[in-house]
């Protein structure tokens, strides 16, 4: 696997060459070849390239809710910084 620019795992050789390493692992767990475009998988660590699948925090969600996912994390870390 190499790490690219935008911090995501992709696998380089065998039958899922050149797919996003999380996206691969969601598959194989919901017993498809390769998961649909219109769903996104996020890691809920909010770490890329977090490795390997036991260590993985994924969520599978429509296009249409993964906006919010990040807005309510982006709440969140609001919420816990410290004023100066």
């Amino acid at each position: 696997m190499v790490l690219n620019a935008d911090g995501y795992l992709r696998i380089k050789r065998g039958p899922l060459r050149d797919q996003y390493a999380h996206r691969a692992y969601a598959a194989r767990q919901l017993g498809q070849e390769k998961l649909p475009s219109e769903f996104e998988v996020h890691h809920e660590c909010m770490n890329r390239a977090c490795w390997p699948p036991t260590d993985f925090h994924l969520v599978i969600v429509d296009q249409a809710l993964a906006p919010y996912m990040y807005q309510t994390h982006a709440n969140k870390n609001r919420k816990r910084r410290k004023k100066k």
